[in-house]
């Protein structure tokens, strides 16, 4: 009897350190998740503001371009 209760103990005490385990591997695992999430919205706030110069850079040709043309119109 005895060495049946020192076999459950041992297993219970190896299945604690199998969930203790577990949920460090969880929590790494979720650590990880959260830094490659705030690496995504750090990548799509940089996209944003790519494409916000974009269309700066884009008005801005517009304007050139539209300046040029009413200058060339001007002198004709």
């Amino acid at each position: 009897a005895a060495t049946a209760e020192t076999a459950a103990h041992s297993a219970s005490a190896a299945a604690g350190r199998a969930t203790e385990a577990v949920l460090a591997a969880k929590d790494r695992v979720e650590a990880e998740l959260a830094s490659q999430q705030r690496r995504m919205v750090e990548i799509e706030a940089r996209r944003v503001a790519l494409l916000a110069e974009l269309a700066a850079a884009k008005q801005t040709s517009v304007a050139l371009e539209t300046a040029r043309r009413d200058g060339l119109a001007a002198e004709a």
